[in-house]
C-alpha cells in the first residue's frame, strides 16, 4: 500500500497500526539523520494541535500520536499542551495554496505557562505537510511567544507538494 493509503487509513479510518508503522519509519529516518549529524537534536517535540471540535470528530490527534511515538523511539520529550488551536477551520484538502495561508492567521495560541525555560530547539510534528501553511503559522506563534531564541524544525511523515510549489517563509 502506498504511503498515502497508510496515512488515509491512520487519519480517517482510525487504523492505529498504520500510524505506528508510519511513526516507526519516520523515527528510523530521523534517528539515522541524527546519528550522522545531519540534523540537530531537538529538546522538545510539539505536535500540531487539532481544534477541539475536530478532535471530537476524529477521536484522536494523529500528530500527537506520531509525536508520542517519536518521543518513545528517540528518547525525546514531547509536549502536546503548550500549543492550542483556537480557530476551527474546514479541512484544507481542497483549498489552494493561497487559501491555506490566508486561513491560518491567528489560528494557534501558545500558552506561556507551559513554556519550559532553557528550551531553544523544537521540532513541530505533523502527519502531512502540503504547502507549509500550518507549520508556518504554528512556528510564527511559537517565535512570537517564546522567551529567547528558537530553532524550529518540522517533522512530518509525508510532504505532499504540488508540482513547482515553493515553501517561502
Amino acid at each position: 500500500m502506498p504511503i498515502n493509503g497508510l496515512i488515509n487509513q491512520f487519519k480517517h479510518q482510525h487504523n492505529l497500526a498504520a500510524g505506528r508503522l508510519l511513526t516507526a519509519c519516520l523515527g528510523q529516518t530521523i534517528y539515522q539523520q541524527m546519528a550522522q549529524g545531519q540534523t540537530t537534536v531537538p529538546q522538545l517535540l510539539i505536535p500540531v494541535p487539532l481544534h477541539s471540535q475536530r478532535l471530537r470528530q476524529r477521536g484522536f490527534n494523529q500528530a500527537q500520536l506520531i509525536a508520542t511515538g517519536l518521543s518513545q523511539l528517540l528518547g525525546l520529550r514531547s509536549n502536546a499542551k503548550i500549543c492550542h488551536r483556537v480557530i476551527y477551520q474546514t479541512p484544507q484538502q481542497q483549498q489552494s495554496r493561497r487559501q491555506r495561508f490566508a486561513q491560518m492567521t491567528g489560528v494557534f495560541q501558545v500558552r506561556k505557562t507551559g513554556m519550559e525555560h532553557g528550551i531553544h530547539r523544537i521540532a513541530i510534528v505533523d502527519d502531512v505537510m502540503t504547502t507549509g501553511a500550518t507549520a508556518q503559522a504554528l512556528s510564527q506563534s511559537l517565535l512570537n511567544t517564546w522567551d529567547g531564541p528558537l530553532d524550529i524544525q518540522v517533522w512530518c511523515v509525508a510532504r505532499a507538494q504540488p508540482p513547482n510549489a515553493w515553501i517561502e517563509w
